[in-house]
């Protein structure tokens, strides 16, 4: 039987001369080709249910960058033969804030518009990020999420909202040198004259707990937080 010929386009696309890419133009264009498929149902091959809302995602995208997403995706889970992902309860934006991250490198805090699931306190939304990433094994993006928490406390630590998010941080979160108790006790011992004037802040010494001990660690020591 006789070879079929290569179509006219075939024979054209590969005696093409090549061009050299630099190694910074294919970087940048292919992260930037990546975060177009940000929420994209081209390609996409994972299903993520955040509340009632089903999202496209991507394996390669997903799996490339957490052993979390590959272990569940790839291993012999349900979420590996429906390629379906569930969103934890109350974390659907920080979800979708994750997600952004993976395809563009960076989140911001604005609220998501595709979902229509109430959004954590300002100062909460990269605590809830930092939950998640540690869950997923984003070491890179905890630090992210940490950078912007500390930024953040700088401007709001006279919000209200400090005082629940301080509970926030001691009951969801390790102690540890570099994480987000770290910049707690380092707000609070920088302005705690001006925060032990509140009653709820007092209220939370009063508590006792890592909170107590660890502040009385950093001013009694001046430990280098």
């Amino acid at each position: 039987m006789p070879r079929k010929k290569s179509s006219t386009f075939d024979r054209e696309w590969r005696n093409r001369p090549a061009k050299p890419v630099p190694a910074s133009t294919f970087s940048s264009d292919f992260m930037n080709n990546v975060s177009r498929l940000l929420n994209s149902h081209q390609y996409a091959d994972v299903t993520i249910m955040i509340g009632t809302v089903p999202i496209p995602a991507h394996r390669f995208v997903l799996c490339s960058q957490s052993r979390y997403f590959e272990d569940a995706l790839e291993g012999k889970f349900v979420e590996g033969s429906s390629k379906t992902l569930t969103c934890p309860t109350n974390m659907e934006q920080s979800y979708m804030r994750v997600l952004q991250y993976l395809y563009t490198g960076a989140y911001d805090n604005t609220s998501s518009n595709l979902i229509t699931c109430e959004d954590s306190s300002e100062l909460s939304r990269d605590l809830s990020v930092y939950t998640l990433a540690d869950q997923f094994a984003l070491d890179t993006l905890k630090k992210v999420a940490i950078n912007k928490f500390r930024c953040k406390l700088d401007l709001l630590w006279h919000n209200d909202e400090i005082f629940e998010c301080i509970e926030e941080v001691y009951a969801n979160t390790p102690n540890n040198k570099n994480g987000m108790r770290s910049a707690i006790i380092s707000i609070v011992k920088d302005d705690f004259e001006e925060l032990d004037k509140r009653e709820e802040f007092q209220s939370l010494l009063k508590k006792g707990g890592d909170l107590a001990l660890e502040l009385i660690r950093a001013l009694a020591y001046e430990d280098d937080i």
